[in-house]
């Protein structure tokens, strides 16, 4: 198998990694809510056999999968994951290079060659498995240009591959949200529903220090 990590020490200095560091706690945390989805279709041999997490930072929600799966691992930052096993990848890109790559004029204005280098290590490991038969994404949404993000991985989602997602309108650390974050579980719902099945919609809401955050958790299954 092979592992795709540049430098850490290119990211080492300033906010960035602090910032991802207390992300990726947060993040586990959080995205703890998909656990019990996720143990419910592995159980019922649904999830299939290649993962892709996305935002995984230190601690993969994925973790709670059994071993035979492969699972690429994807975020912007390593932060010292350590992979459990010969069947991971680590993918270290900008996860607005992917989204972006829909787009390829779009993306050589904005992000210059980095955005071709980032979904080349991307391809690369896609070459390795083929393709991808779940999709899992907590607590990302607010940070991506998801819409975009989806659309381009999502079409490397096998036929009636599975995405599960976790997210929380407006949570997280506002100083690094992206502008075209979801603001109501409705947005969400409107834009997963052309391309997928709903299989499963939770939604409620909590109070935290910050108010009120309304949260939403799906299962989805690729319509086309």
């Amino acid at each position: 198998m092979v592992s795709i990590i540049p430098n850490p020490e290119n990211y080492s200095s300033g906010f960035l990694a602090a910032f991802w560091e207390t992300f990726s706690r947060q993040y586990s945390c959080q995205s703890e809510q998909l656990i019990p989805l996720l143990t419910k279709y592995e159980k019922t041999d649904q999830i299939g056999q290649v993962i892709l997490e996305i935002g995984c930072g230190r601690y993969p929600v994925t973790d709670c999968l059994n071993s035979y799966h492969v699972r690429i691992l994807m975020d912007v930052l390593d932060l010292g994951l350590v992979l459990p096993s010969t069947s991971a990848y680590k993918v270290e890109v900008d996860l607005n290079c992917i989204a972006a790559s829909v787009d390829p004029k779009y993306a050589e204005q904005w992000y210059g060659k980095k955005w071709e280098q980032d979904l080349a290590k991307y391809e690369k490991v896609l070459k390795n498995v083929h393709h991808i038969d779940t999709i899992v994404a907590g607590s990302v949404l607010n940070y991506i240009p998801w819409r975009n993000f989806f659309l381009r991985v999502g079409h490397d989602l096998s036929k009636n591959g599975l995405v599960f997602i976790h997210n929380g309108i407006e949570e997280g650390e506002p100083r690094r949200f992206h502008e075209t974050r979801p603001r109501t579980r409705e947005e969400i719902l409107d834009f997963f529903n052309y391309y997928y099945q709903i299989l499963e919609r939770i939604e409620y809401s909590n109070q935290t220090l910050s108010g009120p955050i309304d949260y939403i958790d799906l299962v989805l299954r690729k319509k086309f």
